[in-house]
């Protein structure tokens, strides 16, 4: 144990009084050896400490110092902890005493505890790193916007939080929380009166905003999500990119289908596994998680090595076809159709789009499902309708520049999943338009 003979306990005002109970509890893991990291930089000064605590903030450990003779590490400070407790799987926490700030600092992460564990040794040593806060930004455009959080801020209230916006944020919903509205001078009121980062929220904008959120990074594995059968608006709290099925693994084959608002949709195909337009999530971003029965969602922590994000990716319209163009924003209801063209040989690039009365509510380009060795269009379409609006469908054949209307319709109807790799809604009935001398 190093020496601490220019530390003089109770002779700081912050100073802890840390003490371990090791009659409370039955069973032990054990900190073999352990560093707190500072950004870096290795901590372990005279009279700092190391303590585990569970979530109702009792000691579940205190740690002692060591300086091994041998290593990498010789001559530093490294840590061992007996942690304690009456069963497996409680989530302990960490907090450090630094003596030269008198101040006692958060650490990243948790452990979930594994009777008689052993983490780390003084040649590899388990790795704890200091807290900060961080900046979360968001880059919120006019309309609808699919949002969650990844950090924990100092205060979530929703008139703190979306302080910085002004005028600019007209209104929020949950699916289960509630909503509130903006009322300018008098403020935010309604139901909805705190942000929590497991949910997703629909936050409607008057213009084109930044939102920035500063707090600490979520500890994703003692953040779990609890989803019911049926539709869950779910947040995404890792704090980087991560493909679909790695991040819905915990749920197994209770998951169903996700959406998002723009980047795309996947279902799940059980044996084949997750397939879609939607591969990455993203940060910042809500989804829409169908279930086939309740689960519990915990997303791994994903590294922070660089992803390539593969979703769905804004269609290129040509002038033939460039009335198609649409903004999702405008639109609080979504749902997906995934069709495929049964009458004719489509090709690469080609197109189908949904429409109500002329107006273009959704496009997608050809893809290939491998499970079926065929060729689908995964549509997400949009209304500002709960349900009852008619939906009908134009085909675009990029080789010959051609438009193709069909007669096929879709009675819309919010998150609804139309269809799927396996089993397309089929386009072969072609509208038949009449030759131009005998129009009206």
């Amino acid at each position: 144990m190093l020496p601490d003979e220019a530390f003089i306990p109770g002779a700081c005002e912050n100073c802890p009084d840390w003490q371990d109970d090791p009659g409370a509890y039955e069973f032990v893991a054990t900190l073999v050896g352990g560093i707190v990291l500072d950004q870096g930089t290795q901590l372990g000064d005279a009279g700092d400490m190391l303590a585990a605590l569970d979530a109702d903030g009792n000691i579940r450990g205190v740690a002692v110092q060591l300086s091994p003779p041998f290593g990498p590490y010789a001559g530093s400070t490294l840590y061992e902890m007996t942690m304690r407790s009456n069963g497996a799987g409680d989530i302990l926490y960490f907090k450090y005493y630094d003596a030269s700030q008198d101040a006692i600092l958060d650490i990243a992460g948790s452990y979930t505890f594994v009777i008689n564990e052993q983490l780390g040794d003084v040649i590899n040593p388990y790795v704890l790193n200091i807290s900060y806060a961080i900046d979360m930004t968001f880059n919120l455009i006019a309309g609808y916007n699919w949002i969650s959080f990844n950090v924990t801020p100092d205060d979530n209230s929703l008139a703190t939080m979306l302080a910085p916006l002004g005028d600019d944020a007209l209104f929020i919903i949950s699916q289960t929380s509630g909503s509130a509205t903006n009322y300018g001078e008098y403020g935010w009121f309604g139901s909805l009166e705190n942000l929590e980062n497991t949910e997703m929220y629909k936050i409607e904008m008057a213009n084109n905003r930044e939102l920035i959120i500063t707090g600490v990074p979520v500890d994703v594995a003692s953040t779990p999500i609890n989803l019911i059968a049926g539709y869950n608006w779910i947040g995404y709290t890792p704090q980087n990119a991560g493909p679909l099925p790695e991040a819905l693994a915990s749920l197994g084959d209770d998951a169903l289908f996700m959406n998002s608002q723009v980047d795309g949709a996947s279902t799940n195909y059980g044996e084949y596994g997750w397939f879609g337009s939607l591969e990455t999530l993203q940060p910042g971003t809500g989804y829409l998680l169908e279930m086939e029965a309740p689960g519990v969602l915990i997303y791994p922590d994903f590294n922070g090595l660089t992803r390539t994000i593969h979703n769905k990716k804004p269609v290129e319209l040509t002038s033939t076809i460039s009335d198609w163009d649409f903004n999702y924003a405008e639109y609080q209801f979504s749902g997906v159709i995934t069709t495929a063209i049964e009458n004719r040989i489509d090709s690469e690039d080609d197109i189908v789009a949904v429409f109500v009365d002329g107006i273009c509510r959704g496009i997608a380009e050809r893809m290939y499902f491998p499970f079926d060795d065929s060729y689908y269009y995964i549509i997400q379409v949009y209304s500002n309708v709960a349900e009852g609006e008619e939906m009908t469908f134009k085909y675009y054949d990029k080789a010959n520049d051609e438009v193709v209307e069909y007669t096929e319709t879709i009675e819309f109807t919010n998150n609804m999943v139309i269809g799927d790799g396996f089993n397309t809604i089929p386009l072969s009935r072609e509208a038949r338009i009449a030759p131009e001398e005998y129009r009206l």
